[in-house]
C-alpha cells in the first residue's frame, strides 16, 4: 500500500482529535452511518449467527461502534493502516490491530465475515484488497462504497477532493469484476440519496426519506453509495 495513504490518514486522524471531531457531528451523518450499517446487518450478518467478524478499515471505528455491540458476533476484530486510528478504537474499548487490506496476514478462511466500509476507493490497489477479502472469509465479504453513476459523487471526485485524499469511486460493474474467480457470488444494492454533512434537520430528513422513496425506483441505479454483498458459493 502506499505509504502517502497510510501518512495521509495518520494526519487527518490526528487532526481530527485536536479539534475535537472524532465521530459524527451532524445529524446527516449519523443518520446516514446507521442506515449504511442496516444495510450490513439485514444482507449479511443477520444471516449468520455466532459469526467472527473481521473489520477492514475501520479507521476510529465508526462502523466499529456497531459491530462491537452487536450481540450476534462471536469474535470481532477491527483493523487499519493507520496507527492513530487504531489507538482511537482501542481507546473505545474495541478490539482493534494495525493491517493492510492490500495484505492480510490471516490464514485462508480465517472470519466467518470480511467487512469494509468506504474503504476500496481509497486504495491503489482494490482488485487486491478484495482478493484478501474473499480468501480470509469463510462465508461473506461486504463493502459499502459510493456510486461512480451518482453524478454529485462523479463532481465531488473531480473537482473538489485533492489528489492526497486519494477519492476515486468506481462503477457497479467494476466492483463485480474483482470478484471474478475468487468463488464467490456477487449482488450490488445502490441506495442512498442523502446529501451528506447538512446541518440542518428539515432538510436532513427530507432529505433522507425522498431518498427512501427513490431506492424503489428506476432512479436507484444512480444513489450515492453501493452496498456490495459477496457469499462463498
Amino acid at each position: 500500500m502506499n505509504k502517502n495513504i497510510k501518512d495521509f490518514w495518520n494526519r487527518k486522524f490526528i487532526k481530527s482529535k485536536e479539534v475535537g471531531k472524532f465521530g459524527l457531528s451532524t445529524l446527516a451523518q449519523k443518520i446516514s452511518i446507521e442506515h449504511e450499517y442496516n444495510m450490513f446487518k439485514e444482507n449479511v450478518l443477520d444471516n449468520v449467527k455466532e459469526a467472527s467478524v473481521l473489520e477492514i478499515g475501520c479507521g476510529i471505528g465508526i462502523i466499529s461502534d456497531f459491530l462491537v455491540n452487536e450481540t450476534s458476533i462471536e469474535k470481532l476484530l477491527c483493523t487499519d493502516i493507520s496507527k492513530e486510528g487504531i489507538s482511537e478504537c482501542i481507546s473505545k474499548g474495541i478490539p482493534a490491530s494495525i493491517a493492510n487490506a492490500e495484505n492480510l496476514k490471516f490464514h485462508n478462511k480465517s472470519f466467518d465475515i470480511i467487512c469494509g466500509f468506504a474503504l476500496l476507493h481509497h486504495l491503489d490497489n482494490p482488485q487486491k484488497a478484495v482478493k484478501e477479502a474473499c480468501r480470509v472469509s469463510r462465508r461473506f465479504v461486504y463493502f459499502h462504497e459510493p456510486n461512480r453513476w451518482n453524478p454529485i459523487r462523479h463532481l465531488t471526485e473531480r473537482f473538489v477532493y485533492s489528489k492526497e485524499e486519494h477519492e476515486t469511486s468506481y462503477y457497479p460493474k467494476q466492483y463485480k469484476e474483482w470478484f471474478k474467480d475468487t468463488g464467490f457470488s456477487v449482488r450490488i444494492i445502490s441506495y442512498d440519496f442523502m446529501i451528506p454533512y447538512i446541518s440542518n434537520k428539515f432538510i436532513t430528513m427530507m432529505n433522507f426519506y425522498l431518498g427512501r422513496l427513490l431506492e424503489v425506483t428506476p432512479i436507484k441505479r444512480i444513489g450515492a453509495s453501493l452496498a456490495i454483498i459477496a457469499e462463498r458459493k
